[in-house]
């Protein structure tokens, strides 16, 4: 069997398994909601489950490491991708917002955090190309340290999410509420 096939195969049993565990039917990577994930952004995670938060404990990054690599004022820019216009970190990964925070303080804590990396930022933020500087913010973390917000979301990176304007974790339903890709307005894309 070709390794694309064998993939492609990954793929579908991939995107049942996330369904049977009652996550959005909605892919990242696809035009209409019955399709599969590519080959090429399943293939990027050791597993789906463990990406979306229900892996082995081995596999989760503690909130520990999660906000270690702070060094400086974090940068929130904007990408075009096939979901539309998107917010990005520096490093080109996709930024979301969680509908299980509520005023503007994160409720993504300890395992969830692993999953979905706060965005960190030691100053001020700064706003990148496309961004509107005044709906950016900081809220402090119960563990520690500040997390950047737009227009009064923490914003979070997601750990299946290896290249530049991936976007794996759009309408994602893990720790109790989605996930969602955020807009140059503020605004989650559904």
């Amino acid at each position: 069997m070709s390794h694309t096939l064998k993939l492609s195969l990954l793929a579908v049993g991939a995107s049942l398994l996330i369904a049977a565990c009652g996550s959005s039917s909605k892919s990242s990577t696809a035009s209409a909601s019955t399709k599969a994930p590519s080959a090429k952004t399943t293939a990027t995670s050791s597993s789906s489950s463990e990406a979306y938060g229900y892996g082995a404990e081995s596999k989760k990054a503690s909130t520990s490491s999660a906000t270690a690599s702070v060094s400086g004022a974090a940068e929130v820019s904007t990408l075009k991708t096939g979901l539309g216009t998107i917010l990005v970190a520096a490093n080109g990964h996709t930024l979301y917002l969680f509908e299980g925070d509520k005023n503007g303080k994160s409720n993504c804590k300890g395992d969830c955090a692993g999953s979905w990396p706060p965005l960190m930022s030691s100053g001020k933020p700064k706003a990148g190309s496309g961004v509107n500087a005044s709906l950016l913010g900081l809220t402090t973390r119960e563990e520690g340290g500040t997390q950047v917000t737009y227009n009064g979301h923490p914003l979070y990176e997601f750990i299946a999410d290896k290249e530049r304007g991936q976007t794996s974790g759009e309408g994602l339903k893990a720790y109790g509420a989605a996930w969602y890709v955020v807009s140059p307005a503020g605004s989650a894309i559904k």
